[in-house]
């Protein structure tokens, strides 16, 4: 018997095998998905779904929230430096004013974030602002022994008596 390309036993093997596989694969559209099948994917589309999770979850953490509105007038980070949580990143310009005073551990125990306050200012005689809490520091910053909490209190009404870095 004289073989060629035509009825090499290794090119039959082949076919018969791939034909056989895609019997297999009619029979399995015939029949229907297996549920293991089925259940297979939906966990798979699962765990992509806790991933992009993770992922949102994640971008959040590098969002910077300011506490109102304004616009970014300088920007003071460098993109793959580390920074502290208490590191000041911009600048901005507001309309709304802000004080932003510093607290020994004692009194910052006792403020919490939405609670009125009284502000006086040495500059201006007679004036007193009242405001509301909006931020409060999660680390104190420690000098010569003496732990301090920087907090921020949005004015509700505005005088333009009231400079940039004046004394509240």
């Amino acid at each position: 018997m004289i073989l060629n390309k035509k009825n090499n036993p290794l090119d039959l093997a082949a076919s018969e095998k791939i034909v056989k596989e895609k019997e297999e694969n009619l029979n399995n559209l015939k029949n229907g998905t297996d549920p293991l099948d089925i259940r297979a994917q939906e966990l798979a589309v699962q765990q992509r779904n806790n991933s992009l999770s993770d992922a949102r979850e994640k971008l959040a953490d590098y969002i910077f929230k300011a506490p109102f509105d304004g616009i970014i007038i300088q920007i003071n980070f460098v993109i793959g430096n580390e920074y502290a949580g208490n590191s000041v990143f911009t600048a901005i310009a507001t309309k709304q004013k802000i004080a932003e005073i510093s607290l020994n551990e004692v009194d910052a125990a006792k403020i919490k974030i939405g609670q009125k306050a009284t502000l006086t200012f040495d500059a201006i005689d007679n004036l007193s602002i009242s405001g509301e809490v909006t931020q409060i520091d999660t680390l104190g910053t420690v000098s010569q022994g003496v732990v301090t909490y920087n907090v921020k209190i949005l004015f509700d009404t505005q005088d333009d008596r009231i400079k940039p870095s004046m004394s509240v």
